[in-house]
């Protein structure tokens, strides 16, 4: 039987498949952003931890001319990282034409 303790916070955020983050990026030593492939739990002398695979995700210079958001570019390259390396903070990521539009807006106002 695992017995697991949980710290009481105000707010969770629950990550799956598919959704974008922004994460630590330990060798740059700053914040990116990438996109979760998958969720895993490794067990290690009865100690679960939990890892993402991502894939990097880079902000391209154009701007969608609509939007007037930045496009990303998905890349090749992906790694393995852990939960404390995970910015608790939702990423909203839009398929625009073939093209992914990082919208950062703090405030959306419907006309």
């Amino acid at each position: 039987m695992h017995r697991h303790s949980y710290r009481i916070t105000e707010r969770r955020v629950v990550f799956t498949p598919n959704d974008f983050i922004e994460y630590f990026d330990e060798g740059a030593g700053t914040n990116r952003i990438a996109k979760i492939e998958g969720i895993f739990v490794h067990e290690l002398l009865r100690v679960c931890r939990a890892f993402l695979r991502i894939r990097h995700v880079a902000i391209s210079a154009d701007q969608d001319i609509i939007l007037d958001l930045p496009k990303l570019e998905l890349a090749e390259s992906w790694e393995l990282i852990g939960l404390p390396r995970i910015q608790a903070r939702n990423m909203y990521v839009v398929a625009v034409h073939k093209s992914l539009i990082w919208v950062e807006w703090t405030t959306v106002v419907f006309l």
